[in-house]
């Protein structure tokens, strides 16, 4: 029997230079840096076949041939398709480049340097299921020491406000760079321009009132700096 989240498209965001990481891949996007012996985007990847989903677009810029190269023969390639940026255009332009590959009308999409190993069906099903429709619903994870993002100001599922870097609140709950989006949304992003979800898509959206949260127990691993990377290896230990 076919499950309801195999149609659900996944974009996931492989293409941005990832400069706070170079000292250890600096021959590869960030996304690819190896934990063991396979590249991080292996273990994200697995984790989300595991929930049931199965049609992924990888968003490529920066290297894009090594990304594409090492999927050619993998188990995983049948799963894949590329969504190729000549010139890097932010997380939303990277989305706006991938539109023609997307399928449906909801679908996600992920940061590919970081992993929340929440059920992420549920945040599928609150996006489809909430009582009036909504643009876009963000999966959010506990604030942890980490100074280097904001905390979302909530009432109740809506979302108010990214708190500033700077407030470093040590409770709450942080973006876990994980969406679910309406379709509609990709209107809204310029055709070939540079573009940021984060800080040009969400304050549109919030003054729509079409912003919400899912907030999840589950932890956040980003590898964007050489700290959180070393954690990499234990945090996926059992996780897939």
């Amino acid at each position: 029997m076919k499950n309801r989240f195999e149609d659900i498209d996944v974009v996931i965001l492989c293409g941005g230079l990832g400069t706070r990481l170079a000292s250890i891949c600096h021959d590869r996007p960030k996304p690819m840096a190896a934990v063991g012996e396979r590249p991080f985007l292996d273990f994200l990847l697995k984790y989300f076949i595991g929930q049931g989903f199965r049609r992924f677009v990888l968003c490529v810029g920066y290297l894009a041939d090594y990304v594409k190269d090492y999927y050619s023969g993998h188990e995983f390639r049948n799963y894949l398709t590329f969504s190729q940026e000549e010139e890097l255009l932010g997380t939303g332009g990277a989305v706006k480049n991938a539109e023609n590959q997307i399928g449906g009308d909801t679908f996600i999409v992920t940061n590919g340097d970081s992993i929340c190993p929440a059920d992420l069906r549920v945040l599928v099903e609150s996006h489809l299921n909430a009582k009036f429709e909504r643009e876009a619903t963000i999966l959010l994870s506990p604030r942890d020491e980490r100074i280097d993002c904001g905390t979302v100001c909530l009432d109740g599922e809506k979302i108010l406000a990214f708190l500033e870097k700077k407030s470093q609140l040590k409770e709450g709950f942080v973006n876990a760079g994980i969406y679910a989006f309406d379709r509609k949304i990709l209107s809204l992003i310029p055709p070939n321009q540079k573009y940021s979800l984060e800080r040009e898509m969400f304050p549109l959206l919030i003054e729509r009132n079409g912003l919400y949260g899912l907030t999840t127990t589950a932890p956040l691993l980003d590898i964007g700096v050489p700290e959180r990377y070393n954690q990499a290896h234990s945090f996926l230990a059992g996780l897939v």
